[in-house]
């Protein structure tokens, strides 16, 4: 009886360790993309060897593809991480993808019904693109659900309007 139960506990903790192993590695890899978007976004590099490296099957045009894409995969890896969407919002909006950059942030409101920032963005952006259906939609949201914090934005921020 107590080798059975000792058996079960060893299977048990071999279980919980796999798991907190493949957190460990899905967190290494998350952060070592992180890095290589950055290290691309200040400086540049060979995107041949990126390719090849971390991005097999994706041509990369720029090293802003590699600084989004590195988001990306990043996001892909842990899709709670929020600041990772942001990263990836925020390299389409470098990149003159704006349209793109707002699918996004409203994937970040879907996620997050209590994120202020991502509807904010939303909001400026779809006024610099001249969207009126979207600037109004996420004003009237805005004002319904965060009715203080928005006021104080547009009187801080009176070209929003």
């Amino acid at each position: 009886m107590k080798k059975r139960i000792l058996v079960i506990l060893l299977f048990l903790s071999t279980l919980l360790t796999f798991g907190a192993e493949t957190e460990y590695t899905k967190q290494n890899e998350i952060n070592e993309l992180i890095q290589t978007g950055i290290y691309y976004y200040w400086h540049g590099g060979d995107l041949k060897k990126v390719e090849n490296d971390f991005f097999k099957g994706i041509t990369l045009k720029g090293k802003y593809d590699v600084v989004e894409e590195s988001f990306k995969k990043a996001s892909l890896l842990n899709p709670e991480r929020l600041d990772l969407k942001f990263g990836v919002a925020s390299t389409k909006i470098i990149q003159g993808k704006t349209v793109d950059a707002i699918e996004k942030y409203k994937e970040i409101s879907k996620q997050d019904k209590d994120n202020f920032d991502s509807r904010i963005l939303t909001l400026m952006y779809s006024k610099v693109l001249d969207d009126k259906s979207i600037y109004d939609s996420t004003l009237t949201g805005l004002n319904k659900k965060f009715p203080d914090k928005t006021k104080e934005f547009m009187e801080k921020n009176r070209e929003c309007r």
